[in-house]
């Protein structure tokens, strides 16, 4: 066993594939970073 630690963690009710996230992404404009 051994921890892990995040900066970072976002976790929400519903699932959004990648399709639909970049869709999003493409015509909203949003800016996000990784």
């Amino acid at each position: 066993m051994y921890t892990v630690e995040l900066n970072t963690f976002h976790m929400d009710k519903n699932e959004v594939t990648v399709g639909w996230f970049r869709r999003f992404v493409e015509e909203s404009g949003y800016a996000y970073n990784l």
